[in-house]
């Protein structure tokens, strides 16, 4: 081409070949457009400079620089775009988003340090691990893992229910300032304390429980509402109703109903009609409607009564007999009473006045309280005997012996009766009736008795007046009252309370949905509470599951802490303080939780005050790291292919937010989403 050392000039713009080079009238040049928008603009190919650009600002898409053509440094103020700014060495969000880096961040300089650890326990993958204290709702942790909570970590400093919060240390204490709510709690309970006794609204205090009083403590008036009974009584007493099996020693003041036993030394200011019993009386003169007893000396006016004895009558006695009684009678064949079997009578012993009896024996005539002792009256006794047979005493209302009678018999000589035998007394009720045994039929005292059995002297049984039953025991405490061993085969159902005084060693115990009392003692086994609130201010175990099945953890040895059995709920830390979150094995040490989100306030890495939400300029040799640490001081981005990246989204669904980084594994570089796309975030290495 020849050379032309010429100027042109061109006021209307200059056009070349349609569109490949194309000077508006404004200045401005276009390549690949005829209408340029720009001073320069060029369209639908690349532009390459081979010297110097300098350009006030500049915008692209994509961004090379290929540091082997001479080009090692782009130096500007500030980059703006794409949601992301860097302006002063500080890269922020121009929106309300994350920034987001992806990549293995080896070379990240100045980052904070965190207590999390990455390490290979040798499972072929790293993990992290608090090697400090974790702390949620608070800055200034105490415990191995704290929620709120104060720095003191006692119970009266760590706060209160407002404030308070749960700390857990890596010995296995946990300390909880407000309510404690769980399916169960399995432990000892010997070391619960500050238990209020204020608070116990139900139960039973067995007698061994309650406290000897000792007489300084006892007060010198004594009110008792109901009935005191005592052995003996010493002192003033003044009380509705009470029964001394031995003596009474002191006064007595007050109205007395019922019978007074003993010996009286003084009598005074009788009035109404009291019955007074006395042995021997020596009296100037008396007067009563009735007299029973021995009298010796003279008596003036009219004796009406029956006379047991009378001897030295004088020979103008008179003496009126209705009915005549003997002393030794003797019959050589037999004695006939009445004129046929509808009205006899027999009376024996000093009393003929047999009532509406057939046959009456008495041999104490002392009805009248005359003093007569044991001593001076025979015993009256019946006896049947048989050296070969049966003996048998047959009451009822039938001739025939099987009939409609009842029978006492012993020395049964039949075989063929079951536990009968010729040393065996037997109560045998021919007819179809009951057998029934009572006391308290007639007009008694206050003293009434019990049914007892006995074997020699010993009393085996006893059943009370009031219907309690004791075995073993003779005054039983309740309607059941077992002294030794009880075994019971078949079921036992009490729909009342069931109070256990040792100890209580059952298979299974099945128990009604709600239980009101207090446990005292140590509890082995499951305390299963399907609702409700239980409190325990301190719970000693080798192992604390809530919501598990009586199979765990025996499964799982390590463990220390369980909530919910092995499945997708479950909670648990073993025996090193390790914490496993919806999982069933822990991988790391610290705290393994690999399908749980986190939200927590920050996180820092090497350092106990993170300076931002993410600090991990610390995470290099130091304190609290320890060493070792530089040689893996770096971040790693989600690796992901193209594919992988174009299929990413949010939790909503709704696309990936800008801002977002990854490493691209097919363009082995690091990505960032702008509006527009993926943008590639790259040096040539």
């Amino acid at each position: 081409m020849a050379n032309y050392n010429k100027q042109f000039n061109f006021r209307n713009g200059v056009q070349v070949d349609n569109d490949n080079l194309v000077v508006s009238p404004t200045g401005l040049v276009g390549i690949g457009t005829t209408i340029p928008t720009e001073a320069l603009d060029v369209r639908g190919g690349n532009a390459k400079i081979s010297g110097f650009a300098t350009a006030a600002s500049l915008y692209s898409k994509l961004l090379e620089v290929d540091g082997t053509a001479g080009v090692t440094t782009i130096t500007f103020t500030d980059a703006i775009g794409a949601g992301v700014s860097i302006s002063s060495g500080i890269v922020t969000s121009s929106g309300s988003g994350i920034v987001t880096f992806y990549g293995d961040a080896r070379f990240l300089q100045g980052m904070p340090t965190s207590q999390w650890i990455d390490i290979d326990a040798g499972l072929g993958y790293t993990s992290i691990y608090a090697q400090g204290n974790v702390g949620v709702g608070t800055v200034d942790p105490r415990f191995t893992f704290q929620v709120g909570g104060n720095a003191d970590n006692t119970l009266a400093g760590f706060g209160t229910d407002s404030d308070g919060g749960v700390g857990i240390c890596s010995s296995g204490n946990v300390l909880i300032t407000g309510i404690t709510t769980a399916n169960k709690f399995i432990g000892i309970g010997s070391d619960l304390t500050f238990l209020d006794a204020d608070n116990i609204t139900s139960g039973t205090v067995t007698n061994d429980r309650l406290p000897v009083l000792e007489n300084s403590k006892i007060p010198n008036d004594f009110v008792v509402t109901g009935i005191i009974t005592a052995s003996t009584f010493s002192g003033n007493v003044n009380a509705g109703l009470i029964t001394a099996t031995s003596g009474f020693t002191g006064n007595l003041t007050g109205n007395v109903t019922g019978d007074v036993t003993g010996t009286a030394s003084t009598a005074l200011s009788l009035s109404g009609t009291p019955n007074v019993v006395v042995g021997i009386l020596t009296a100037t003169a008396v007067a009563a409607s009735s007299f029973i007893g021995g009298i010796t000396g003279d008596v003036t006016g009219n004796l009406t009564g029956t006379a047991t004895t009378a001897s030295s009558l004088t020979d103008t006695a008179e003496v009126d007999i209705a009915d005549m009684t003997v002393g030794v009678t003797t019959v050589s064949s037999f004695i006939g009473l009445g004129t046929d079997y509808l009205t006899g009578r027999m009376a024996i012993g000093g009393n003929t006045n047999a009532g509406s009896n057939d046959l009456f024996i008495n041999r104490a005539f002392d009805r009248n309280n005359t003093g007569i002792t044991t001593t001076q009256v025979g015993n009256a006794r019946v006896q049947l005997w048989s050296d070969l047979g049966e003996s048998t005493v047959t009451i009822g209302t039938s001739e025939a012996t099987l009939g409609a009678n009842g029978q006492i018999r012993y020395g049964n000589r039949n075989t063929g009766d079951a536990y009968s035998t010729p040393d065996s007394l037997d109560f045998i009720n021919y007819g179809d009736g009951s057998i029934n045994t009572y006391l308290q039929a007639g007009t008694v005292g206050v003293n009434t008795g019990s049914f007892h059995w006995h074997n020699k002297s010993d009393v085996v049984l006893t059943l009370t007046y009031e219907g309690r039953l004791g075995i073993g025991v003779t005054l039983p405490e309740a309607p059941l009252h077992v002294l030794g061993d009880t075994k019971v085969t078949g079921d036992g159902t009490f729909n009342g309370n069931l109070t256990v005084d040792g100890s209580l060693t059952p298979g299974s115990i099945i128990l009604p949905d709600e239980i009101t009392a207090n446990v005292i003692g140590n509890v082995t086994g499951n305390v299963d509470s399907q609702s409700g609130i239980s409190t325990f201010t301190t719970v000693t175990s080798s192992f604390i599951g809530i919501g598990t099945d009586s199979s765990f953890p025996s499964a799982v040895v390590p463990e220390k802490f369980s909530v919910n059995s092995p499945g997708s709920g479950r909670v648990f830390i073993d025996q090193s303080g390790n914490i496993g979150i919806k999982t069933t094995v822990i991988d790391i040490q610290g705290i393994t939780a690999p399908q749980v989100d986190c939200v927590i306030s920050g996180v820092g890495i090497g350092t106990t005050r993170p300076k931002c939400a993410i600090d991990f300029s610390s995470a290099t040799n130091n304190e609290i790291l320890g060493e070792n640490r530089d040689t893996i001081a770096y971040v790693l981005f989600p690796k992901l292919t193209t594919t992988q990246r174009n299929n990413l989204t949010n939790i909503d669904n709704a696309g990936v937010e800008d801002g977002a980084i990854i490493y691209n594994t097919d363009n082995t570089r690091l990505e960032l989403k702008l509006p527009n796309g993926w943008c590639g975030i790259a040096t040539i290495a």
